[in-house]
């Protein structure tokens, strides 16, 4: 007969009910019994004496549990290791555990990893802001694809300890393993430029969408082999390299990449908070924002009609129209000669971006509505403006309201359409400019003057007879 000392533990349900009820009462959080679902008990001081609680729960609930959301505790080792040595094979449904916030070391990293390969249907893992290194990395990359881990999607890493060594065995496992992670987080880990070059083959080599090493030590050599493996990468959408150590030939690696490949967009390509000039990093972002505008516009509406009003295309791009984006817009314009009706209103357009405008205008296309309200044009934009109005023949609906037009602004966008005589502007709104009382006035003079003309000039001209009758 064999000694009992050598049986595994077993699962009680009545030794479950009494920890959950225990863990029920401090945290007044209402913990799943058997019935799955979520069990999220963040942010609620918990620390290893409620180990045994949550292993317990999360066993009872096995078979339907989807989410475990322990983060922002005290948790350490203790349940690591409650959660590995959980009798439960499997965790069927499971797909989201998050455990950031914590205190989860090297030492019981292989058990967090027996825990995670339960859950077969398991897409988003977050382990940040704990104090995992080189073991954890070890073991995670081991557990990777085709070991297991076969549906993760997302992992978060950030702010541990992993440094270049551990950076390498996770990148290596996904360089060269097929899987299915899309997003990796490894932020705040003290990566180098050695570290970059892994990174670089991974983004080169793997599905990856999205990459995020901010607040790293990355120079100019491991950025430039990142920018390089972008421009191969079939997947990447997104990079975070803000708070690194890249200069300006870091920075132009980038710049250059971009330029050479404008039929390719990312979604995000940020790299703020480097030692290099802002001016630089600000000529990459507005090269992004360039590229996604085309890419979200390939070609001319049919209707004719293009909409990139300030909230709707903030969604496409996360950002505004300003002034420097407002050349490339206007650049998208003129491509697009078939255009009748543009809609720029609540961007961030200010003067310089009006008189791009305005040039477009003199082009004399065949736009005939122009929406620009809810920018912050002012009198100088208003006079750009008005430049173009002065020589188009095309526009028959001009919208400016809510800028900052003054009375000289106002005046001059009405002016140039009376000025000009084959301009066909009929309607011109002004309201929530900063014009006054008296702007209001002479804008006033100026539309009875326009109509007087064009009455005068539509009435049945008086034909004189001075032609000679005889007389008898």
């Amino acid at each position: 007969m064999g000694s009992s000392d050598n049986a595994k533990p077993t699962f009680h349900v009545e030794a479950a009910k009494k920890r959950v009820k225990e863990l029920t009462k401090e945290t007044m959080v209402s913990v799943p019994e058997g019935t799955g679902g979520s069990l999220a008990l963040s942010d609620h001081q918990l620390g290893d004496p409620f180990s045994v609680h949550v292993s317990l729960a999360v066993e009872w609930n096995a078979s339907l549990l989807t989410v475990l959301d322990v983060s922002f505790n005290k948790f350490a080792d203790g349940l690591a290791r409650a959660l590995g040595d959980m009798t439960t094979p499997h965790l069927p449904v499971l797909h989201t555990v998050n455990l950031s916030s914590n205190n989860f070391t090297d030492a019981s990293s292989d058990a967090l990893v027996r825990f995670l390969n339960k859950a077969p249907a398991l897409t988003h893992v977050d382990l940040s802001l704990n104090h995992l290194g080189m073991s954890c990395a070890k073991h995670l990359a081991a557990a990777l694809p085709p070991q297991g881990l076969k549906a993760l999607v997302s992992l978060d890493l950030s702010s541990n300890k992993l440094l270049d060594d551990g950076c390498d065995l996770i990148c290596h496992a996904l360089t060269s393993r097929k899987n299915a992670l899309q997003s990796l987080t490894l932020s705040m880990n003290l990566l180098t430029d050695a570290a970059g070059i892994g990174l670089a083959n991974m983004v080169a080599a793997s599905s990856i969408r999205q990459l995020v090493v901010s607040g790293n030590l990355i120079g100019d050599y491991g950025a430039s082999a990142i920018a390089f493996a972008m421009d191969r990468s079939t997947h990447l959408d997104a990079l975070y390299l803000d708070g690194n150590a890249i200069g300006p030939p870091g920075v132009f690696a980038f710049l250059n990449i971009l330029r050479s490949n404008p039929g390719k967009s990312y979604q995000v390509l940020c790299l703020d908070d480097n030692p290099t000039d802002q001016a630089l990093i600000d000529q990459v972002s507005q090269t992004r924002l360039s590229h996604m505008l085309h890419a979200c516009h390939p070609s001319c509406p049919v209707s004719g009609s293009l909409d990139l009003h300030g909230p709707h295309l903030f969604q496409q791009l996360d950002a505004y129209i300003d002034d420097a984006l407002c050349k490339t817009t206007v650049r998208l314009l003129r491509s697009f000669p078939q255009l009748l009706d543009v809609n720029l209103s609540d961007n961030v357009i200010a003067d310089c971006g009006a008189l791009a405008i305005g040039f477009y205008l003199a082009l004399n296309p065949t736009l005939t509505r122009l929406n620009l309200s809810g920018n912050q044009i002012t009198d100088v934009g208003a006079f750009g403006l008005a430049k173009g109005l002065l020589v188009n023949s095309s526009l028959t609906e001009l919208h400016v309201g809510s800028n900052r037009l003054g009375d000289a602004g106002v005046s001059s966008i009405y002016a140039t359409s009376f000025d000009n005589k084959k301009s066909v502007l009929a309607t011109i709104h002004v309201k929530g400019n900063l014009h006054s009382s008296e702007g209001d006035t002479i804008v006033h003079a100026i539309v009875q003057s326009k109509a007087l003309a064009t009455q005068l000039q539509e009435a049945t001209p008086v034909v004189l007879d001075l032609s000679y009758v005889a007389t008898s």
